[in-house]
């Protein structure tokens, strides 16, 4: 017999027998007409005896209800009860559930009947455990009586009333269970059908402002009723509905808040940088501590706290990949356990991060379609599950259900991943179809449609044992470690038809540790914890769901899993020491321990050996210094390998040792690492007999000294002493001569007693010919009634100028815009400067040469020729103060400008030069054709009138003015000029003129001269400025 149909009988008395017999034919047609039969009074009790294993939904008060031993039913038969809800809602202030149960056909002696709501764990665990939570709950029942039927307050009529020989009807709430239990009274033996029904409420707002408690925030909360006999012996089954009721849109009442998401954002530049803000407005919770999870992909990679303003930053650093996908999410865990008597955990929805530079396009974004489950007629919900979904440029979904074409649920703001309940009070028929899709939003864009999900309403009576699959249950991975001694996990929602009912099996190292049978995997995943003798390391734990199925095999679906080391032993690694440098002078080891893992009691020693042989363990101290002194017997020497390790103990595991550290013994004086650093050298000329550079920093420790050794062209020459980081200076012997193209090398040898020598790089140079620098001093100029003359020195310390007749100087004048050349002025060799050196010189350029000049201005160079060679070629530099005829100047630029033969010529300083300006004379009146100082200092003019005029009758005067105008000299009867002019003019005396300016007048800075021509009656004819 299947364990669905067993049930236990007892024979009190003859009629009970008589009474079986006459109405025992209806038993096996009738008993599958209910819906979701269950297994019989003694499954009820395996229920019983499941739900007190499972803690997570144990309430804390005890229950009310009393053991009715005082009035006992008898017996009953029916065909089953078939129940409906007739309401099903919740809002801020009640939950309201109206539910009935029929049987069309009952018979029984003394029979009573019973109808039981069990509501969510949630619910129950927070709002039962509350003392006087009775008078929050109020509603009617209505149940046969007589003929008809009769309405009773729950509140005042049946709650809590106590059970005896007068009254059996009752309404309580067990705690065992888990549930209501609405009792009607005792029946006499009656043949007819029953109907129950209880319209209940419960005034959770109220409940909220009066107590302060909050229910755990659930998307859904699933509420079942079952109507059946409560006789001791029954025959036909009990019917069992099950729906659920939405909390999403109740705020800031009896359920908690949700948590509040965080932003997410990411920063341009830094593609891998991370920040948000998760703060939480705490309002209409239970006292919680938040964090933030980030997720890579759906699974968490970090958890981050928040600061107190809720704000978060992370850098992946390079750990994300192009495609990666980067959500967070807002973790709460609660302070303290509710009701349920644990420490909720809760999560705010998933918040995605937008990758600007993976963006799936509008066109090839695709919305995945909703997973809809096997439906069976006459039930109250639809289930089915989200897949995930792009969320790329804060895309958004929404849910559309259909029943036979008619719109029966929408939802907005889609979840991934996550389960929906769909209730329909009205019951599912065979046949029905169930259509649903998602419909997917971008902004600026068309909407984007999934494809549609269908699904045939179906009979619990249709066999898919075949395609039926057991979920394997999940573990908690958080319960999982050393020393525990709770199992958790839950167990995903299961198949149901067929009657299918599952067990769970938790297995410790292949030994049942526990087996809870029945369990309620219908709506929702089934959470359990189960309490295990301390857990080890290496422990396995497997968890079974076995499912069954009348007359059909068992399927099974198991999780295995082995306790790691609680610890993070495997994790554990111990950190190399640092070993300073070892010599064979040394007496004691010193180094450092480093940084290492303090916790779990661990402790550290460090072990130290020589040359494979143990010297010494101590105990040390992570981050600290040590010292090893070494025994009197223990002598080191160069070459001996010192070896360092540090072992890590903790309490129960094996010892964990760190790296090698290792150093060889090392010679105290470094002598292989001794280097003999190079000296410098300067550069050498031939001849010269002085080696000068620089010692550069030598090790001195040890006793170290250094000698410096000269060689040429690989012959040794001189050697000194010589001291780290100073100058020297090495003087070759007479007889050393050195010559251009010679090579002089300088080598530093070093001594350190009782060891070889060590040498340095050798400094290597090549003796060059000394070149000297060609310098050029005007010295002065001055002009004389012949020319313009100069004088001063070219020198080259290279040269040899003792002999002036093996010496030529000639100066060119070139014109600086053409480049014009007027060569072959032969200079005088003088020693003026030097006695027996003749580096002066002497030159004059001649009025026919600077009559003949052409417009422009003139540079002077000077080339310097011996025996016929030219040995360089340098134009005159100003250096100093130059003299012209009459008063001294304060330079060269202040010589007086001249006329000779027409051309005006002006000594001047161009580009710190001295140069000569050529002008010719642009006066329209007078033809100044010289003016020089004579022999008397005095200024002189003379030139000529250019006019067609008859100037035999007349009188040539002079005048000088001052700065003011005023005329202060005036000479009349000027004479003819000189007939040698130095150049042909053609013109008469009657035209030309002489004028002397008086010395005292010559300053032409102070002083300005005209000439006057006037007739004999004293009529001036012309007039005009001479400069």
């Amino acid at each position: 017999m299947s364990k669905k149909r067993r049930f236990y009988t007892k024979v009190f008395t003859k009629q009970t027998c008589l009474m079986i017999a006459v109405i025992g034919s209806l038993f096996y047609s009738t008993h599958h007409l209910a819906k979701e039969m269950e297994n019989s009074q003694t499954n009820e009790k395996k229920l019983n005896e499941t739900a007190k294993e499972q803690n997570d939904f144990q309430p804390t008060a005890k229950s009310i209800l009393e053991k009715q031993d005082d009035s006992i039913p008898y017996a009953n038969l029916n065909t089953g009860f078939r129940d409906s809800f007739q309401e099903l809602s919740a809002n801020e202030d009640v939950l309201h559930i109206q539910t009935k149960g029929k049987s069309s056909f009952s018979a029984g002696v003394s029979a009573q009947y019973k109808q039981e709501i069990f509501l969510d764990k949630e619910i129950t665990a927070e709002f039962f455990s509350t003392p006087g939570f009775e008078k929050y709950i109020r509603g009617t029942v209505t149940r046969p009586s007589g003929l008809g039927s009769a309405k009773k307050s729950i509140e005042k009529d049946v709650w809590g009333k106590k059970v005896s020989l007068f009254n059996s009807e009752t309404m309580n709430y067990e705690e065992d269970g888990k549930k209501i239990v609405y009792k009607t009274p005792n029946y006499t033996t009656s043949l007819s059908s029953v109907t129950i029904e209880t319209d209940l409420f419960i005034d959770l707002g109220k409940w909220r402002k009066e107590t302060g408690r909050l229910v755990e925030r659930e998307n859904d909360y699933v509420i079942r009723s079952r109507t059946s006999s409560a006789d001791w012996l029954t025959i036909g089954g009990k019917g069992s509905i099950v729906s659920v009721v939405s909390g999403e849109s109740i705020l800031d009442s009896w359920i908690e808040n949700p948590v509040e998401e965080t932003t997410l954002y990411r920063l341009e530049e830094e593609p891998a940088y991370f920040y948000g803000n998760g703060l939480q407005d705490e309002r209409n919770e239970h006292p919680t501590t938040y964090s933030v999870e980030l997720l890579v992909n759906g699974e968490v990679y970090k958890e981050l706290a928040m600061k107190e303003d809720g704000s978060w930053e992370f850098d992946f650093g390079d750990y994300l990949a192009d495609n990666d996908v980067v959500s967070a999410k807002v973790k709460g865990v609660e302070k303290n356990t509710n009701g349920n008597g644990i420490i909720n955990v809760k999560y705010s929805d998933e918040r995605f991060a937008v990758n600007e530079t993976d963006i799936i396009s509008w066109e090839d974004w695709e919305v995945a379609a909703p997973v809809i489950n096997q439906a069976h007629e006459d039930e109250f919900i639809i289930q089915g599950s989200t897949p995930s979904q792009n969320h790329q440029l804060n895309r958004s979904y929404k849910l559309l259900v259909t029943l036979n074409g008619k719109t029966i649920y929408e939802k907005e703001n889609l979840k991934d991943d996550t389960d929906i309940l769909i209730p329909y009070i009205k019951g599912l028929s065979k046949g029905d179809k169930v259509e649903a899709t998602i419909i997917g939003f971008e902004e600026g864009k068309a909407e984007k449609t999934s494809a549609v999900t269908e699904m045939i309403v179906g009979s619990e009576n249709e066999d898919d044992y075949d395609e039926w699959e057991v979920f394997a249950p999940v573990l908690a991975n958080a319960t999982l470690h050393e020393n525990a001694t709770k199992i958790k996990g839950q167990v995903p929602v299961q198949n149901r038809t067929a009657q299918r009912y599952y067990d769970l099996l938790i297995y410790v190292n292949d030994e049942l540790v526990s087996e809870q049978s029945a369990i309620d995997v219908y709506l929702k995943p089934y959470v359990f914890e189960t309490s295990v003798r301390s857990l080890n390391v290496d422990d396995k734990v497997i968890a079974k769901v076995v499912g069954h199925q009348d007359d059909k095999d068992d399927k099974s679906a198991e999780t295995e899993a082995v306790i790691v080391d609680s610890t993070d032993y495997q994790k554990w690694q111990v950190n190399a020491p640092i070993l300073n440098e070892v010599t064979d002078t040394d007496r004691v080891l010193t180094g450092e321990i480093g940084e290492q893992d303090r916790s779990y009691e661990r402790t550290y020693k460090l072990e130290t050996k020589i040359n494979g042989e143990r010297l010494s363990e101590i105990d040390v101290e992570p981050g600290q210094k040590f010292e090893v002194e070494l025994p009197a017997d223990v002598k080191l020497a160069a070459g001996d390998e010192i070896t360092a390790t540090v072992i890590g103990k903790q309490p129960q595991r094996a010892d964990k040792s760190s790296d090698t550290t290792t150093q060889i013994v090392e010679d105290a004086t470094h002598y292989e690492e001794w280097i003999v650093n190079e000296a410098t050298l300067e550069t050498i000329y031939e001849h010269e007999h002085q080696l000068k550079g620089h010692i550069s920093l030598q090790d001195t420790e040890f006793g170290r000294t250094y000698d410096l050794l000269a060689r040429v062209n690989g012959i040794e020459v001189a050697s000194s002493t010589v001291f780290s980081n100073t100058d020297y200076s090495l003087t070759l012997a007479d007889e050393v001569d050195l010559k251009e193209n010679d090579v002089v090398t300088v080598q530093i040898i070093g001594h350190q007693k009782d060891m070889a020598d060590k040498t340095s790089e050798q400094t290597e140079l090549t003796v060059a010919k000394k070149e000297y620098p060609t310098t050029s001093k005007f010295e002065r100029g001055y002009w004389e009634d012949y020319g313009l003359v100069y004088e001063g020195l070219v020198e080259n310390d290279g040269w040899d100028l003792s002999d002036s007749t093996r010496i030529t100087k000639t100066v060119s004048l070139v014109e600086a815009d053409s480049g014009n050349r007027i060569e072959g002025i032969t200079a005088q060799n003088t020693d003026w400067y030097q006695s027996g050196r003749y580096n002066g010189y002497q030159f004059i350029i001649d009025n026919d040469i600077l009559g003949q000049m052409s417009q422009g201005r003139y540079t002077l160079y000077m080339t310097v020729m011996l025996d016929g060679i030219t040995l360089d070629e340098t134009e005159l530099t100003l250096d100093q103060k130059i003299s012209r005829m009459g008063a001294i100047h304060d330079d060269y630029a202040e010589l007086e400008q001249v006329v000779i033969k027409g051309n005006i010529v002006k000594p001047e300083v161009w580009n710190q030069r001295p140069s000569i300006s050529i002008i010719k004379n642009e006066n329209t009146d007078i033809e100044l054709l010289n003016k020089y100082w004579n022999k008397q200092n005095q200024l002189v003019f003379e030139g000529y009138f250019k006019t067609e005029l008859d100037f035999s009758k007349t009188e040539k005067q002079l005048e000088i003015m001052d700065k003011s105008g005023t005329v202060v000299y005036k000479k009349e009867a000027l004479s003819a000029a000189p007939t040698s002019w130095g150049l042909p003019t053609g013109v008469t005396d009657d035209v030309s003129f002489q004028a002397i300016i008086p010395q005292e007048f010559t300053d032409q800075a102070s002083y300005s001269y005209r000439v006057i021509v006037e007739d004999q009656e004293g009529n001036r004819l012309l007039h005009s400025a001479i400069d």
